[in-house]
């Protein structure tokens, strides 16, 4: 048995479970105080985050190299090395998601100026946001009057 067939239903499984994930609420705010804010967008700026794919490929070359050398010959350990970094890459990238977001520039209800980076492309210059913070932060869009200063204690 090759090293492709027995390595192929670890990568299908891997990639199913990646599938699954999904980003939401930080479990470690359950039963956590969190600051509700409100804040309006000055100012937007294209980023691009690092990736680690390089530096899991690597990992997962050395690591196939070496699974594949209890099993076969060089060529079964050449293949696992291949096999290896193109299952973390990939792997690695689905979990990333996209490496371009924004770079925020907020003033708060309290004219308080605040940056935050964020993999969203869908606010611009003048949006209101609510900023949810605990270990993270989330963002959602709300209407414009709970940017105003005096609706940081009229907000719902």
């Amino acid at each position: 048995m090759s090293l492709w067939s027995r390595s192929m239903p670890t990568a299908i499984t891997l990639l199913a479970m990646s599938a699954c994930s999904h980003h939401g609420v930080n479990p470690n705010d359950i039963n956590q105080l969190v600051e509700v804010s409100y804040a309006k967008v000055l100012a937007t700026k294209p980023i691009t985050f690092d990736s680690k794919a390089d530096e899991a490929a690597a990992m997962g070359a050395l690591e196939g190299a070496i699974d594949a050398a209890h099993y076969g010959d060089g060529d079964d350990v050449v293949a696992g090395a291949i096999g290896g970094a193109l299952v973390s890459a990939l792997m690695t990238s689905l979990e990333e998601g996209g490496n371009k977001g924004l770079l925020l520039t907020l003033k708060d209800t309290d004219e308080q100026a605040l940056n935050l980076l964020v993999k969203r492309k869908d606010i611009v210059a003048g949006d209101c946001l609510r900023l949810i913070q605990g270990e993270s932060v989330s963002i959602d869009h709300v209407e414009p009057r709970y940017c105003e200063k005096a609706s940081l204690h009229t907000a719902k």
